[in-house]
């Protein structure tokens, strides 16, 4: 098994900036796949909430800040490459 393999499994963030959110967290903070998530930044840390929004708000909204992204049926989401910065995330 090449290292690169091994190393993969492990990884948090990929190298597109996705992150797995495993289904039972999903499950207990009452998210379903396929929500709108809006990220924010406070202190060293940021937060990710739900929001329930019509597509042509969220259209206006994506355009003005770009940090509202949607869990994949398959719990991945994509950090804001901003926040990824800011936050110093490598994979």
């Amino acid at each position: 098994m090449k290292e690169d393999e091994s190393l993969k499994e492990y990884l948090i963030i990929d190298n597109m900036g996705r992150v797995k959110i495993p289904p039972l967290f999903l499950k207990h903070v009452n998210i379903q796949p396929s929500a709108t998530i809006q990220f924010f930044t406070y202190k060293n840390y940021f937060i990710m909430k739900q929001i329930e929004a019509s597509p042509v708000f969220l259209e206006k909204k994506m355009k003005l800040n770009n940090l509202i992204r949607t869990i994949d049926h398959l719990g991945y989401i994509v950090i804001p490459k901003i926040l990824r910065e800011i936050h110093d995330m490598n994979l």
